[in-house]
């Protein structure tokens, strides 16, 4: 008994005196100097990495990131901040200007083909060179052609111009809407149709 009591009174006077030792400004500053040259190893920070992303691919790690990143995104104090933050010049100066740089305006199109419709940026930038950036409908040349597709099946049918894609989401994909369109158009411009 008497000699765990050492031992503990020992273990409580060595932790005492260390942080005393450590909390000296030219001891803080030699620790602090010895740190920064181990971090910045090469071989330290990659060591680093890897332990970082093999615990974030594990996938209860990353659903706990995702409800924690969901639960604090919803509050209202974040949305408030973040609009704030949205708002001032230089933010949005840099928002703008990060926007507007092509390989930028590329990533974004690749990430929304790939999980709007499950195709890589790579295979939409090949359906567009093989129709040499036309509509599929109208043979218009865009400066973006949109990914049209089927809403019950979600199979891709082509690719059209805005006004094409639209025409047809306004027709409901109905072929006899469409069909009696045409008869309309032809009717107004005095031409018979016999159907």
């Amino acid at each position: 008994m008497a000699v765990i009591e050492r031992v503990y009174k020992t273990s409580a006077h060595t932790r005492a005196y260390l942080k005393e030792y450590r909390s000296r400004p030219d001891i803080k500053a030699k620790i602090k100097e010895s740190n920064r040259e181990y971090h910045s190893r090469p071989d330290v920070k990659m060591r680093h990495k890897e332990r970082e992303r093999e615990y974030r691919s594990r996938p209860e790690v990353r659903e706990r990131r995702l409800i924690r990143e969901r639960s604090r995104s919803a509050t209202p104090e974040f949305k408030a901040r973040r609009r704030m933050y949205l708002s001032k010049p230089e933010v949005k100066a840099r928002v703008k200007k990060n926007n507007s740089r092509p390989e930028h305006k590329q990533y974004m199109r690749g990430w929304a083909v790939k999980t709007k419709y499950g195709i890589s940026g790579e295979e939409y930038i090949m359906m567009v060179n093989e129709r040499h950036g036309r509509c599929d409908i109208c043979g218009n040349t865009p400066t973006e052609l949109c990914v049209d597709h089927n809403h019950t099946t979600g199979k891709i049918r082509g690719l059209l111009c805005i006004n094409c894609n639209m025409a047809l989401g306004q027709f409901n994909d109905n072929i006899k809407l469409l069909e009696s369109a045409v008869q309309y158009l032809h009717y107004s411009r005095g031409i018979k149709v016999v159907v």
